[in-house]
């Protein structure tokens, strides 16, 4: 029956048995949880509660005793007044216990022995403190009596609640042993389970894998991570394994991509001409061919157009733009337009300073800080051949300014290179030799004037 079942439905046995002996086993665990759950709960609320109240309403008992013997011992009849909030903590405390699941009666009964016992003792200490020796016998006997009633009372409660504490914590320990001894039995159960089943469809697996399932899937990963020099042992009349189909798979994309990296080495030869023969591959690998044709194709026109369009920048010729390409091709496109625009920048900038320049106006100064790299670098240095003209042509002009004010003291000023350098030589020369000329004629009419005066004398 097993072995005509279908592949699927074998994997599926084994979850859907597995899983009928797991729900099996949860039912139990959940019957014996659910007990050791309710179990557990009363220890909380219940009976910790009532062994904890009971201890505690002895030690007030044993408080409240102690506290009245001290002060019928010291005479003391301040300290009664302080024993009734005890009294009170005992009754706050009893009501408590009354209000726990089947302590009600127990309760009741406790705070009614211990009132009377409460209201005895006050009595009698204040007889023994009011020094009434006469009635003291029968008070302490009355207080006595009621003493050991109430004793005797709260110690077999506290002893009960201790009992039904132990027991409910016994109870609880072997309910939880009981879960781990369900569960432990589900698991082998459910182990023993699938290794049965497991073992039946291993076979078929192993066939259909072609192998072991570990070499299947290295098999696998290598091929998935591009690995395709991968190799693989099959049986000798297995054509219908996976393995087989991966090898086949493996041999066939193998051939697609020495494909491609022949036409790769023919375009680095710079045989950018050279296609991949789509017609010799079967299939999809003949769309994944002549896609990668189609691929190149459109990338070669692509690059071809940038390289036109960017020697027509060359040769000046800012008429043509590219066309305007999709995706990502259209960083070509974008990049040509930025050159066109980049190209142009730098042309209007450095025609404005030469028209600025041949209209005498040596001031302008170009935007350096407008372009980048070489660029940049071309309007700095056209500034610097203006700031030159402009220093040498003001230097100049400053001397011969001076001069038609009949001020010979001005040279030009500053440090000059080239023509400018010999110009400032020789204005610096001409003003020195006109300084020279003047001081001889100012000589020659000194001595004529001296002439004049000594003929007239």
């Amino acid at each position: 029956m097993f072995s005509a079942m279908s592949f699927k439905k074998k994997i599926w046995s084994i979850p859907i048995a597995a899983l009928s002996v797991f729900c099996l086993s949860l039912a139990l665990t959940f019957t014996v949880s659910t007990r050791t759950a309710k179990t557990i709960s009363d220890l909380g609320t219940v009976r910790y509660p009532s062994m904890d109240l009971a201890q505690r309403l002895d030690r007030q008992v044993k408080s409240i005793v102690d506290g009245l013997q001290s002060a019928v011992a010291e005479g003391d009849a301040g300290k009664l007044a302080d024993l009734s909030t005890l009294a009170d903590q005992f009754r706050k405390d009893a009501d408590v216990l009354s209000a726990l699941p089947g302590e009600h009666d127990t309760a009741v009964t406790l705070k009614s022995l211990f009132n009377g016992y409460f209201d005895s003792a006050m009595h009698a200490s204040k007889i023994m403190l009011d020094g009434k020796t006469g009635e003291a016998a029968a008070a302490i006997a009355d207080m006595q009596s009621k003493h050991s009633a109430l004793d005797k009372a709260v110690k077999a409660e506290a002893g009960t609640a201790q009992d039904n504490f132990k027991s409910g914590l016994d109870a609880g320990t072997a309910g939880v042993k009981k879960i781990v001894w369900a569960t432990v039995s589900g698991a082998v159960v459910v182990i023993v389970a699938l290794i049965l089943l497991s073992h039946f469809i291993v076979g078929s697996l192993w066939r259909q894998l072609g192998g072991d399932p570990g070499k299947a899937r290295d098999f696998a990963e290598k091929i998935a991570a591009g690995d395709l020099s991968a190799q693989v042992h099959l049986a000798t009349d297995d054509t219908r394994s996976l393995m087989a189909a991966l090898r086949a798979m493996a041999g066939r994309i193998n051939t697609v991509i020495a494909a491609q990296t022949e036409m790769s080495r023919e375009h680095e030869r710079g045989n950018v001409d050279y296609r991949i023969d789509s017609s010799a591959l079967p299939g999809t690998y003949r769309d994944l061919a002549r896609m990668s044709n189609e691929l190149v194709e459109g990338h070669l026109k692509a690059t071809a157009q940038l390289v036109s369009v960017l020697q027509d920048y060359g040769h000046g010729n800012f008429d043509v733009d590219m066309q305007e390409l999709p995706g990502k091709k259209g960083d070509l496109t974008r990049a040509a337009a930025e050159a066109k625009r980049n190209l142009l920048a730098i042309n209007m900038e450095l025609k404005r300073l030469v028209d600025a320049a041949t209209s005498g106006d040596f001031a302008a100064r170009g935007d350096a800080d407008a372009f980048q790299n070489m660029f940049g670098e071309m309007v700095s240095g056209m500034n610097q051949v203006m700031a030159a003209c402009e220093t040498g042509i003001n230097g100049a002009g400053g001397v011969l300014e001076s001069l038609a004010r009949g001020d010979l003291r001005t040279g030009m000023q500053g440090e000059h290179h080239g023509q400018f350098a010999q110009l400032q030589v020789d204005a610096n020369s001409t003003v020195a030799k006109l300084t020279e000329i003047i001081s001889q004629i100012k000589g020659a009419t000194g001595s004529i004037a001296k002439s004049v005066t000594a003929i007239r004398t």
